[in-house]
């Protein structure tokens, strides 16, 4: 028997030279992390494989080739934040009006309540106190 024969054949390792963009591309949307790519193609370091990125032109963090439906989902998911953050500004508007009321009220109570306007219900200083609620109010 000769040695070609008996021998067997031994899978190509797969080397740097053999990723493409196209492949990296569709590795990564497949759910590939960049450690199992650099274990898949023998490029040892980190820094080599972000060099080979670089070359390429893919950012770091940027998500390659993403599903359109992903991004029709996120659309929708921003305009949702933004109208729960529009909604939240105006929440936080209202309450500080209604604070503002509250101690417009809370003072004209007080100045009705007090021991020297018993029998002079209001002066001036109400009539001013009962102006900025009505103010607030409309």
């Amino acid at each position: 028997m000769s040695n070609a024969t008996t021998t067997k054949r031994q899978p190509q390792k797969l080397t740097k030279s053999d990723l493409t963009k196209d492949i990296y591309r569709k590795l990564v949307n497949q759910g590939m992390s960049d450690r199992q790519i650099r274990e898949k193609y023998n490029i040892g370091s980190w820094a080599t494989l972000q060099k080979i990125k670089d070359t390429w032109g893919v950012a770091p963090d940027e998500k390659v080739e993403a599903n359109p439906a992903s991004s029709g989902q996120t659309e929708l998911a921003e305009r949702i934040l933004v109208q729960v953050s529009k909604m939240a500004v105006e929440q936080e508007e209202t309450k500080k009006q209604l604070n503002e009321i509250r101690e417009i009220l809370t003072q004209l109570t007080q100045k009705i309540h007090s021991p020297g306007d018993q029998y002079t219900r209001f002066n001036d200083e109400s009539y001013e106190l009962i102006r900025k609620l009505l103010k607030k109010l409309l």
